[in-house]
């Protein structure tokens, strides 16, 4: 599985779980309310499946900012590259 495939499968499932579509073709769009409606405790959700599935810590270097999908997928991919 993809990185990328690993991010979408994890928010799908929080989303799901949460009762909230998961409609992830657009990688503008925002993680939060206004966006794909996730809080701060659904994207630490995420975060947690991925750090199971993916075992790798894109947060190591220090805080970062997540607006969009795309941010995040890119995130994660750029730090399974290093």
């Amino acid at each position: 599985m993809s990185t990328r495939s690993a991010v979408l499968a994890a928010i799908t499932q929080v989303l799901t779980d949460k009762g909230l579509p998961a409609e992830l073709d657009d990688d503008g769009v925002e993680l939060g309310e206004e966006g794909l409606g996730m809080d701060s405790l659904d994207i630490a959700t995420v975060v947690a499946l991925l750090d199971e599935d993916l075992e790798i810590d894109p947060f190591a270097d220090g805080e970062v900012e997540i607006g969009s999908l795309g941010q995040f997928v890119a995130l994660y991919e750029r730090a399974a590259a290093a």
